[in-house]
Order: C-alpha cells, then sequence, then structure tokens
C-alpha cells in the first residue's frame, strides 16, 4: 500500500505539518504508521479522509462538528444539506451587507445621507457569538481573554479601531511588497515590518501577545476559512507565508 509522508501530504495539499498534528491531537486524522525518527506516514484513506475534513471545514464546521461527523453519529448527507443552507443564507447576507456598504461610500462622496439604523445592515451578532465560541471550543482561548478583548475594543472607539485599521492596511502593503520581492518569512526586513502588527494585535486583546498566542494567531490564518480567504485573495499564498512569517516573529523575537 502506498504511503505518504508529512512533507509529501504538506507539498500535495497546502496543509501545514502543524494543522495534521493539530487534527491528530483532535483525533480527526491519525497516521497510518508513524516510523523512525517519529516520521508520520498517512495512506489513501487518511488522505480522502483529510479531504472530508477540509470539505467540510470551507462548509463552515467547526473541529467538533466534524468530528461528530467523520464518527457517523451525525448524517453526513444531512450535515451537507445543512451547511448549504447556511450558505444560501450567507449570499443573502452578503448581498445586504455589499448594499449597505455601496449606500455607505455614496453617503460619503455626497450622496443621499444613510439613516443611522441602516448602517448596520447586513451585520449579525449571532456571528460574532459563533466566532467567540469557536476561540473557546477549539483554539483554548479564555472566555475572560475575550471580554479583556471586547472592552479594549469599546476604548478604542471608532476612531482608534479606524486607525488600527489603516495601520494594518499598511502593514500588509508592506509584507505583500516584501513577500513579491523574494523575501522569506524569516526575513529580519519581514519580522520589523511585523512588529507593528504585534503590537496592534495588543491593542485589540487589551494585552501583549505572548510568543505562543501569536503563533496561534498566525496558525489561524491558514486554518480558519475566512482568514485564510482574505489573505489568499491579496495574493496567492499569501496566507501561508504571512502564517510562517508570524510563527517566525514568535519565535525569534518573543521568546
Amino acid at each position: 500500500m502506498s504511503t505518504w509522508s508529512t512533507q509529501e501530504v504538506v507539498r500535495l495539499t497546502g496543509v501545514t505539518s502543524r494543522t495534521l498534528r493539530h487534527y491528530d491531537d483532535l483525533g480527526l486524522l491519525r497516521p497510518v504508521d508513524v516510523g523512525p525518527g517519529g516520521i508520520r506516514r498517512y495512506g489513501r484513506p487518511e488522505l480522502l479522509r483529510l479531504q472530508q475534513i477540509l470539505l467540510l471545514r470551507e462548509l463552515g464546521l467547526g473541529l467538533p462538528a466534524i468530528g461528530t461527523v467523520l464518527t457517523g453519529t451525525t448524517d453526513r448527507v444531512a450535515a451537507l444539506r445543512d451547511h448549504r443552507d447556511r450558505l444560501l443564507a450567507e449570499r443573502e447576507r452578503l448581498t445586504r451587507l455589499t448594499a449597505t456598504v455601496e449606500a455607505t461610500i455614496n453617503d460619503l462622496e455626497g450622496g443621499p445621507t444613510v439613516a443611522e439604523e441602516q448602517l448596520f445592515e447586513g451585520f449579525e451578532p449571532e456571528r460574532q457569538a459563533a466566532y467567540e465560541r469557536e476561540l473557546v471550543e477549539e483554539w483554548g482561548v479564555s472566555g475572560q481573554a475575550i471580554a479583556e478583548s471586547q472592552q479594549a475594543v469599546r476604548t478604542l472607539g471608532r476612531a482608534g479601531v479606524a486607525a488600527n485599521e489603516a495601520q494594518r492596511a499598511d502593514i500588509e502593503r508592506a509584507l505583500l511588497d516584501l513577500m513579491a520581492g523574494g523575501a522569506a518569512p524569516e526575513d529580519e526586513r519581514v519580522l520589523d515590518a511585523l512588529r507593528g502588527h504585534w503590537e496592534l494585535t495588543g491593542r485589540y486583546w487589551g494585552r501583549p501577545p505572548s510568543a505562543e498566542a501569536y503563533a496561534g494567531l498566525g496558525q489561524m490564518y491558514v486554518d480558519h476559512p475566512e482568514f485564510r480567504d482574505r489573505y489568499e485573495a491579496m495574493a496567492p499564498g499569501f496566507a501561508q507565508w504571512v502564517s510562517d512569517a508570524v510563527t517566525a516573529y514568535a519565535l525569534t523575537r518573543l521568546s
């Protein structure tokens, strides 16, 4: 039977070795064999299982829910239908959100004034609550840390958040230029640029991120569909590059 090493699976799928270890720790994807030196190997059944995991992630399932589907305690077709319905609802929400953004642009350019209650059409408090549950269930973020982050954002206010997001855009443009110029994620110029990102993250979190927490954030950039899609929309491969850069910053500048 043919098997593939972790490195080969990473090349084949684009999934990081750290993600594969995370899936193993959760019992979602066990290697078929662990050889000398701890080298993990995966067979075709494991590749097919990984494909299912990635598909279900794309559909928005959290890792605990994926585990339930894969163990057979949840009907797979029923789960897919449920998430098809969620995708259709999400498409409708994005249509409303797009209309809100377009109306706001027209307002700012001198067009009709948008009523205050219309500024938030398409935004859903339940969506933020779902993000917070995922942080707790899948990433081990404490409820206290989430509360501190919420308080930090309230303290920043609209002007502070706008300034932070302008800084984030500047940092991301600098990182894109460095990647386009061939800089490796661990390049000193990249790490220097990331200092601002680390500081900005601390302002949102209400505390400076530790090495472990900051590296975990970098991992989310490739593991979480919305983070990954956002960075990939900027440039192919950017999500993994930024993730590696954040990990390098955590290891060399924070440890």
